[in-house]
């Protein structure tokens, strides 16, 4: 997991997934953790003449020199990072549906949300953070029964 202030860093380069916002023992704000999942997909459009401009007519012919001679180096697209740390592209749909359940969570509708984090985990069975919002709805119901002004989706750990 990783704090908001971590997240703010890596947003553009790790697709990350908002868990849940927190408040430690003994402090007083509140914390948005974050789980991250992977690498960004790598942009196709983005090569290496545009991050250093375009190549000089004597490095192109060097280019077509070698290419002619030798074949070509590489017969895939270039690697951003090895191929296990790239998120998976199931990710966009997963991360939809639990930001809509998230919400929803947070706006005490308990039933509407444990039905979105069903969907979420037969997205994704074995989810984690799903089952654990699940086991808080089912708290929280019983709490906050029919007293949806007093809730507060912020949750409090009271051990360190």
């Amino acid at each position: 997991m990783i704090s908001d202030s971590t997240y703010e860093c890596v947003k553009d380069r790790i697709l990350c997934r908002e868990l849940d916002r927190v408040t430690v023992k003994g402090k007083k704000h509140t914390v948005t953790i974050y789980e991250p999942l992977g690498l960004r997909q790598p942009e196709k459009e983005q090569r290496v003449s545009e991050r250093r401009g375009d190549p000089t007519l004597r490095k192109r012919l060097k280019g077509a020199y070698v290419r002619g001679r030798h074949g070509e180096r590489r017969h895939g697209e270039r690697r951003q990072g090895s191929a296990g740390l790239i998120a998976d592209r199931k990710w966009d749909e997963i991360l939809k549906h639990y930001e809509h359940a998230l919400d929803l969570y947070r706006k005490a509708d308990f039933d509407a949300s444990d039905q979105a984090f069903d969907h979420v985990l037969k997205l994704a069975p074995g989810d984690g953070p799903s089952s654990i919002m699940k086991a808080r709805i089912e708290k929280y119901r019983l709490e906050f029964a029919g007293a949806k002004s007093d809730f507060d989706p912020v949750h409090k750990f009271d051990a360190k």
